[in-house]
């Protein structure tokens, strides 16, 4: 209808459910164009506070669309169909015992872009990407996926589906792990599921690991042990070792990625994993216990027994050395005591121990950085990532060849344990666009290449207030603070579907709408969120946007004659100086005029207040214009004046544009 878009129609409305599809299929949510989210949002009805709550999600969660953290895709499933596949969500389906024709949406988004981090118990942690399936038509019972997941789960580890909103009956029903010796392709897990969809026709869910250790009965007999997670181990236990009855928990932390990482040591700091052995009753043994673990990285060095004598190592001394029966395929030792061990180099047993440490805590070397790309007219990306050390320098050359620059701290470097949780705190001239706490958050995942967040660095005058002015020479700057987030095992096991519209209690200030602590009204029960987690600082980036200067040709300004009252608006967007604006509206009527204003998301109430005065076009125009407009603004214009049967002046408009000119009346 006259040149709108789905999004704007929908908006124009006030159809959440319609808002939310599109949100879904990408669009764009363009804030600045809707007069009416401006200022105090807590005089907009019901409806429009619903409305707006989904546009500053999608105006959050857009640049992932744009790089890649959020993608998509809607077919066509009809019987008889062979397998389908979506090579750029790494997801195939096998459409079986289909009987009617229907439409998909598959999506995949970054775990940092919805609450299931929030929802998950402790052992519990995200292995896959949160995938969303919405059915239009007669959907079936069930659908058979098989998804690909960078990394492979640990020996300890087991893979289950975790349903976002309580909605998926489903079932892992096998699973492949895809390992490389070769450094420069990932391993990957491919994961055979069936779907059932049950009442609804949208269902979202995500593959989880959870950590499970091996449980052996024990008692005074004579046991030899093999655990089924690490096949060529043996815990040869003798008679009377144990009195009565006892259970003996086996748990491995894999070693061999973190040997990867130490690339400054010219031999193996650890050639076996990490074998952990607990009574559950908590008893110790009376007699040696013969061991033999396999080793996964043959050497010619010495090699020793590291073995802890505490319940769980804190630092290098809680280690001591045992000593070994080097056989090249494993090492066979003694011990009389129940804890954590692991094959390491004598040589170089101070750096084992630290890593020996890092694998029962898994914890791995990354980098943090952050890099601003200059859009267009002046808008600028802002990203910030976190990624393993030893792929740092290689993922920021990948973010110069898309136009990024470094910043005057180039990265940070630590120790985190994996799937850890960073939360970012902007200080500075840094105009964000983004409305809560919750889209502030990056998470470390070591089996993935991508765990950013992008951010819309927005123009000083673009601020969705438009009232504050700022000095237009000045670019954006300021701090970027990360802080560790700290779990605490205080999360609820409700699930909320993510499709319903709350209801938000926003404070004033575009802000604010979506406050992080808030109250949500779902079927007209109050659920009190979360208290916000703890944190521990961590570091500060500094960001200094820059932008290449680009000399123009004298003849290019003596042809576009910068207006001296209106220096704010680009040379782009000259169609867009009061000056040509004040041309346009000499060639509407005032009626004409208020509704262009009304297509142009103008509030009625404020029409109707301009129109009591002076020169009422020329005002409403000044209302409209931010004090330095952007370029979309120019596609917007040209829409309303379509919507009002003014398509003639609409071209009119565009032609200006093209040539960067101001606005000129030509009679047909």
């Amino acid at each position: 209808m006259h040149g709108q878009s789905g999004l704007e129609l929908a908006v124009i409305r006030k159809d959440a459910n319609a808002v939310r599809l599109f949100c879904k299929l990408g669009a764009e949510a363009a804030l600045q164009d809707w007069v009416w989210t401006m200022g105090d949002t807590s005089m907009l009805a019901k409806k429009e506070k619903w409305v707006l709550d989904l546009l500053v999600l999608q105006s959050s969660r857009y640049p992932g669309y744009k790089y890649g953290a959020i993608s998509f895709k809607v077919l066509q499933v009809q019987p008889g169909t062979d397998d389908i596949k979506i090579g750029s969500l790494g997801i195939s389906m096998q459409p079986y015992n289909i009987l009617n024709s229907f439409y998909l949406y598959c999506g995949k988004m970054h775990p940092e872009y919805s609450n299931a981090r929030d929802l998950l118990q402790q052992h519990e942690s995200l292995f896959s990407d949160v995938v969303e399936l919405i059915v239009w038509g007669k959907k079936p019972n069930s659908l058979k996926l098989q998804i690909t997941v960078p990394g492979i789960p640990s020996c300890s580890e087991r893979l289950s589906l975790f349903s976002m909103d309580g909605s998926v009956n489903g079932t892992i029903d096998g699973f492949d792990k895809i390992e490389t010796d070769d450094p420069d392709v990932s391993n990957y897990t491919n994961v055979s599921l069936t779907i059932t969809f049950g009442k609804k026709d949208t269902v979202m869910f995500a593959i989880i690991t959870t950590e499970v250790p091996e449980t052996f009965t024990v008692t005074d007999d004579a046991v030899c042990i093999q655990p089924v997670m690490e096949p060529d181990a043996k815990i040869d236990i003798p008679q009377g070792t144990f009195e009565g009855l006892g259970h003996l928990q086996v748990n491995v932390s894999e070693t061999k990625a973190l040997i990867i990482d130490e690339k400054d040591v010219d031999e193996p700091l650890l050639i076996t994993n990490v074998l952990d052995l607990t009574m559950s009753d908590g008893k110790q043994p009376k007699k040696t216990v013969k061991m033999q673990m396999p080793v996964h990285t043959q050497t010619d060095t010495d090699v020793i027994i590291l073995g802890c004598h505490k319940e769980y190592p804190e630092e290098d001394d809680d280690w001591e050395i045992i000593e070994t029966d080097n056989q090249k395929k494993f090492v066979a030792f003694d011990v009389n005591h129940f804890s954590f061990y692991v094959a390491g180099s004598r040589r170089y047993s101070e750096k084992a121990v630290k890593l020996a440490t890092q694998a029962i805590k898994k914890e791995r070397k990354i980098e943090l950085f952050a890099m601003v790309k200059f859009e267009t007219d002046r808008v600028f990306t802002l990203i910030i990532e976190c990624i393993l050390k030893t792929s740092g320098r290689k993922r920021r050359k990948q973010w110069k060849a898309n136009g990024f620059e470094t910043q005057s701290v180039e990265y940070f470097d630590c120790i985190v344990p994996v799937y850890q949780q960073f939360k970012i705190t902007f200080s500075g001239d840094l105009p964000i666009q983004e409305g809560t706490e919750g889209d502030k958050i990056i998470i470390f995942n070591p089996n993935k290449k991508k765990n950013h967040r992008t951010f819309n660095l927005i123009d000083h005058y673009k601020l969705p207030t438009g009232e504050v002015t700022f000095d237009s020479h000045k670019l954006p700057s300021g701090d970027v603070r990360i802080d560790k987030i700290i779990e605490v095992d205080t999360k609820s096991n409700e699930k909320v579907d993510p499709n319903k519209v709350p209801e938000v209690t926003p404070k004033s200030g575009i802000c604010s709408c979506c406050p992080w602590s808030k109250t949500t009204a779902i079927k007209n029960e109050l659920v009190e969120e979360e208290q916000k987690p703890q944190t521990e600082y961590l570091t500060t980036l500094p960001i200094a946007v820059k932008i290449t200067e680009v000399e123009i040709p004298e003849e290019l300004l003596r042809e576009t004659k910068l207006d001296p009252n209106d220096p704010e608006c680009p040379i782009r967007c000259t169609v867009l100086r009061y000056a040509s604006l004040k041309k346009l509206g000499d060639n509407l009527t005032e009626q004409e005029c208020f509704r262009l204003g009304v297509n142009l998301n103008m509030s009625v109430d404020i029409l109707n207040g301009l129109m009591k005065e002076a020169n009422f076009k020329e005002h409403m125009f000044q209302k409209w214009r931010p004090k330095r407009p952007y370029e979309s603004l120019v596609e917007s214009l040209k829409k309303a004046l379509e919507r009002i049967d003014r398509q003639d002046i609409g071209s009119m408009v565009q032609e200006a544009f093209d040539n960067e000119a101001e606005f000129r009346f030509q009679s047909v």
